[in-house]
């Protein structure tokens, strides 16, 4: 989810009908909502501030939450929801962040971490270093944010293609692959694709 979530912050930052404003700082993220996560460059134009662009960049990643919060109360909201925890300690040395990691100095500023720092620390999953792949037998099959046709596609894999393979879900079977954008998932139906 933080991988993710860095990834649609960075799309949003990318984008250039998204602008800055505290005062109408949820216009941007209604307009996504409209029209859908994965289509979201081609959203109306709309603002963000710093804490609404963090927050709703994990509610595309499927953090659930409300479209509300400030830098004043955003810490009690992530915190809330058992998948964050607060650091005891100042990073004094960015170097350690990970993607996704949020800093928040309550009622001035809050950020998103979109690349891990080069003494970030890893758990098994973030190194692709696999002896199995996916192998892709479909054509078009299509490579979602999550385990499901419900989650957003993030890219399109074609016949041929392989992927390292991180691990398989076990209540969908699909797998999570590790592609150049991060990892993401693909169905693991026989017809569309194998685990080799």
């Amino acid at each position: 989810m933080s991988q993710e979530a860095a990834s649609y912050a960075k799309r949003i930052a990318e984008c250039s009908q998204f602008g800055y404003s505290q005062t109408h700082r949820w216009d941007g993220a209604k307009h996504i909502e409209q029209i859908g996560a994965d289509r979201l460059e081609l959203a109306e134009a709309g603002d963000f501030d710093c804490s609404s662009l963090v927050i709703e960049s994990y509610r595309l990643a499927g953090l659930k939450i409300g479209m509300t919060g400030y830098t004043g109360n955003m810490v009690k909201i992530l915190l809330g929801t058992g998948l964050f925890y607060e650091a005891n300690e100042v990073l004094a040395d960015i170097e350690y962040a990970q993607t996704g990691d949020v800093f928040v100095a309550p009622g001035k500023h809050a950020l998103i971490v979109i690349t891990d720092g080069s003494k970030a620390e890893h758990d098994e999953h973030d190194d692709p270093t696999t002896d199995r792949y996916v192998y892709v037998k479909g054509a078009n099959v299509r490579i979602r944010t999550g385990p499901g046709k419900t989650f957003p596609t993030v890219d399109i894999a074609h016949k041929g293609d392989t992927f390292p393979w991180c691990e398989t879900d076990e209540e969908t079977g699909w797998y999570w692959i590790y592609t150049d954008a991060g990892i993401w998932c693909i169905t693991g139906k026989s017809r569309y694709t194998e685990l080799i």
